[in-house]
């Protein structure tokens, strides 16, 4: 059986990571043993978990090791305090990047105008739920097994679990005519079919362009508003200040002088 210390503490680190942990740092815990002895270290973590009949478990995802609540409890737990304490961008932001990773950071601008998009992919980074990948020049985002184990997803359907949420967010923002309303909607399918996806992500891009178009003519006028009234104000500055001005506007000096003239002329012609 191997050392008990080093059992408890493979098991707390994985306790209090909440997210997969690689193998070559749990193999520092215990001195660097070797994968075998961790294999036999997870082993005996997991057979300890069975045998208290625990909700939870360690599953492996390639070359890194996780902690979780097992699946079938995590449907009847609903959504777990990390998910509802995340932001509403970053939820944004996490169904783009999963629906059309691997993506690069520009693309997510083109399609998302959302403010701090850098800092907040930075910080969907540091806690696990995105992986930056560099090709070249180029850097890839794409969701992280944290990501598909906090939002209950199952990583090789996860662009059709994605949409089937997306579509009952749509149908409150796109009205259809009564019998347009398709059959899914009522009978809560559970996997959508290659063309509803397709028909749901032309519908949710269609919507998000039309969106970007409408505050695009809106900054658009306000920037014109604002261009005619520094051009009215530069207008009336120089006609303020041009000294040929004061031809156009008599002074009242002048007008004063041109009646009582014209007064005196009056009189004359009576006498």
């Amino acid at each position: 059986m191997p050392n008990l210390e080093q059992i408890k503490l493979v098991e707390a680190s994985l306790f209090i990571a909440g997210r997969p942990i690689k193998t070559d740092d749990l193999l520092t815990l215990i001195d660097g043993k070797g994968k075998e002895e961790l294999n036999k270290i997870i082993d005996q973590i997991s057979k300890n978990l069975e045998e208290r009949n625990s909700f939870i478990e360690i599953v492996k995802i390639e070359d890194e090791y996780l902690m979780r609540v097992k699946p079938a409890i995590r449907k009847e737990l609903g959504d777990i305090e990390t998910r509802k304490s995340l932001p509403d961008e970053f939820i944004k932001l996490l169904a783009i990047i999963a629906m059309k990773q691997p993506i690069k950071l520009g693309d997510i601008r083109r399609i998302y105008s959302g403010k701090n998009i850098k800092e907040n992919v930075l910080e969907l980074a540091r806690k696990g739920f995105i992986q930056v990948k560099k090709e070249k020049r180029t850097k890839f985002l794409t969701t992280t097994p944290h990501f598909a184990n906090v939002f209950n997803l199952d990583p090789a359907n996860m662009r059709s679990e994605i949409f089937k949420i997306l579509t009952k967010r749509i149908s409150q923002r796109v009205v259809e005519p009564p019998e347009m309303v398709r059959m899914e909607d009522k009978e809560e399918k559970e996997v959508l079919t290659e063309f509803e996806i397709k028909e749901i992500e032309e519908k949710y891009y269609d919507l998000m362009e039309k969106l970007e178009i409408e505050r695009e003519e809106e900054r658009k006028r306000l920037e014109e508003e604002e261009k005619k009234k520094a051009e009215e104000a530069a207008l009336i500055k120089n006609l303020v200040l041009d000294p040929m001005a004061s031809l156009f506007k008599p002074r009242k000096e002048e007008k004063q002088i041109k009646k009582e003239v014209e007064e005196e002329n009056s009189k004359v012609k009576k006498d």
